[in-house]
C-alpha cells in the first residue's frame, strides 16, 4: 500500500493501541496492554537510548505499532527484543513487515544490536510472518498460560 507510512510513537497512538489489544484478547496476555506502557515510559526515561517505538499509519491514521527494547545489563549486550501489534482490519496488508523492517534497521544501525528476538502463543498466526522474515524457533514454553497455552521464543541474527 502506497499510503503506509511509519513514523515514531506519539502519546495518542496509546488510545488506539489498547482498542487493538481488546481486539485481540486471544493473542495478548491480559498484562500486555500494562507492560506496553511499561515499555513506553522506559523509553522515555532513557530518552530512547535503549529502543525504539515505530507507528505505522495509513492516511494518517494509526494501525500498528512496534516496541524496540534492549536490556539494560551489559552481559546481554547486541540483542533486542520487541513486541508488535498491527489493527484486525490492517493485517495481510504488509504493515507488520514494514514495522519489523524498520526495527530491525534501527536496532543494528543506531543500537548496534546484533540479535532480535520474540516471544508469541504457540497458536499465533503472526509466526508464519516471523519466519517468513528470517526467525528461527528457539524455544518452547509449554503451559505458559493458565488455559494452557504454550509460549515460542523466535530469534533472528541482523
Amino acid at each position: 500500500m502506497k499510503n503506509i507510512r511509519i513514523r515514531h510513537f506519539r502519546l495518542p497512538d496509546l488510545l488506539r493501541l489498547k482498542g487493538w489489544i481488546n481486539q485481540s484478547k486471544k493473542s495478548f496476555s491480559k498484562t500486555f496492554f500494562e507492560e506496553i506502557i511499561y515499555a513506553i515510559v522506559n523509553y522515555f526515561k532513557f530518552k530512547a537510548k535503549r529502543g525504539c517505538i515505530l507507528t505505522a499509519t495509513i492516511n494518517g491514521r494509526p494501525v500498528g505499532m512496534i516496541n524496540l527494547h534492549m536490556p539494560i545489563w551489559k552481559k546481554q549486550g547486541g540483542q533486542t527484543m520487541f513486541d508488535i501489534v498491527v489493527s484486525e482490519e490492517s493485517r495481510g496488508k504488509g504493515i507488520g513487515t514494514l514495522l519489523i523492517v524498520k526495527a530491525e534497521q534501527f536496532a543494528k544501525e543506531t543500537l548496534g544490536a546484533k540479535l532480535m528476538y520474540l516471544d508469541v502463543f504457540e497458536d499465533n498466526p503472526a509466526q508464519n510472518l516471523y519466519q517468513r522474515l528470517g526467525y528461527t524457533k528457539g524455544g518452547f514454553i509449554p503451559d505458559y498460560l493458565k488455559d494452557g497455552r504454550g509460549k515460542v521464543v523466535m530469534y533472528k541474527h541482523l
